[in-house]
């Protein structure tokens, strides 16, 4: 293994730590810390505090800590043949789902890592809860959303009615658009100015579309030099992956030992080149689309699904300030393709597709709910606004904690005027 340069992590490996772990404990260390490289910077923050922690834990302390789980495993008569010690594994989860102590098993983990998470990340989760976030979500015009539909699904939601009088045709180019009069200098948005503060880090502000409508919006976050001043993911422009992916996961024989082989497969496939230029130049970014799509939940089939999951992914990975998805528009599914095996339509059936537009509506109604759900589920993300802005309803959904700005604002808000109070509330 190659040992990372950070110093806390280091340490624990010349103490043995991997060793001095429980057996079922070893996979999911052992590949955090091989990881280390493509880990955005909370992930390594979160993994240098769990292993300096459980590391530097007194011998006796260490030994009651995992006193509970080390007899379970005894019980659970471990076989290295199908339980890897190196990395999870499909056929090692399996291994102990099968296993009579497997919910003593995970109550033990679960009350093991609220004691680790309790000691070594309480300071730094209360200080990262006191940062605002925002989460917003558009619904291109093509998209008929019913908004009284989508606000059934959100508690302590509002829609507030947007006057877009005098400004450009789209509500996403009214909040979002560069401002820029002839003769003046260009005025950036608010998402470019806050992703472009000194400060900014590495999965700070993401931007995961359907197509290519905010790239064209936000040309400043394109450049090759802030490209680590805005994750842009593009389900669109991964096509070529996304195709590789599904080619690979289509051949899998119905075994844990063969998905195993394919995952272990894809995980060491090559795919920079695969990829647009900014993402397989940057490592953890890289590494995310791969796991984005190894997770085999529709994302490499269904742009909607891809926005969703990578929202929620991203709030897993980097606890972000300020993540901007746009959904899209799908095709109806065919017959035996998408809906029965793993298998682009458009690929497996040559009847011409035919464009959805109710059932994306549908679809992204549900999703943005489930996003919203993912971004607040960390104690770190408790801050965050949202607004989904509904194109063709020409209103906005908004919800977050009190005092976000646009709960406030009396109707209908000037189109103009939410950029500006967005802006505010990331101050």
């Amino acid at each position: 293994m190659e040992t990372p340069a950070n110093p806390v992590i280091r340490r624990a490996l010349e103490r043995n730590f991997l060793k001095r772990v429980p057996l079922t404990f070893r996979p999911y260390f052992n590949q955090e810390i091989q990881a280390w490289s493509f880990k955005f910077p909370y992930e390594r923050l979160y993994l240098e505090r769990v292993v300096g922690y459980v590391d530097m834990l007194a011998p006796g302390e260490f030994e009651n800590l995992f006193r509970a789980v080390r007899g379970l495993e005894a019980r659970m008569n471990l076989n290295p043949r199908s339980f890897s010690l190196e990395e999870q594994t499909i056929e090692g989860a399996s291994v102990l789902a099968r296993s009579p102590y497997y919910r003593e098993w995970r109550a033990e983990v679960n009350r093991i890592f609220e004691r680790i998470h309790g000691s070594a990340l309480a300071e730094e989760q209360s200080r990262m809860a006191g940062l605002r976030r925002l989460l917003f979500l558009s619904f291109p015009a093509v998209l008929p959303v019913d908004a009284a539909d989508v606000l059934k699904r959100w508690p302590d939601a509002q829609i507030k009615r947007v006057n877009l009088s005098g400004g450009p045709s789209s509500l996403l180019d009214a909040v979002l658009g560069v401002q820029q009069q002839s003769g003046l200098p260009r005025v950036s948005s608010f998402l470019e100015e806050f992703a472009l503060r000194p400060e900014r880090g590495l999965g700070d502000v993401w931007l995961i579309e359907a197509g290519t409508t905010l790239e064209r919006l936000l040309p400043e976050l394109a450049r090759e030099s802030q490209r680590e001043r805005a994750v842009r993911l593009s389900f669109s422009a991964l096509k070529p992956l996304r195709d590789a992916f599904v080619d690979q996961i289509k051949s899998m024989r119905k075994t844990l030992a063969d998905a195993d082989t394919i995952m272990r497969r894809l995980r060491s496939l090559d795919i920079s080149a695969l990829c647009p230029q900014e993402i397989g130049a940057t490592p953890a970014v890289r590494e995310f689309v791969r796991a984005l799509f190894l997770t085999n939940n529709g994302s490499q089939l269904f742009s909607n699904a891809f926005v969703e999951w990578g929202i929620t992914q991203a709030a897993a990975h980097a606890r972000p300030r300020v993540v901007l998805g746009e959904f899209g528009l799908r095709d109806k599914p065919k017959p035996f393709t998408s809906v029965a095996i793993f298998e682009d339509p458009a690929r497996a059936n040559p009847l011409p597709s035919q464009p959805d537009p109710e059932g994306s509506a549908v679809d992204a109604g549900m999703l943005a709910y489930y996003a919203w759900l993912g971004m607040r589920r960390y104690p770190e993300c408790r801050t965050t606004g949202c607004v989904c802005l509904l194109e063709s309803a020409r209103c906005l959904l908004v919800t977050g904690p009190p005092d976000f700005p646009l709960l406030q604002e009396q109707e209908p808000i000037p189109a103009g005027r939410i950029g500006s109070l967005l802006r505010s509330w990331l101050a």
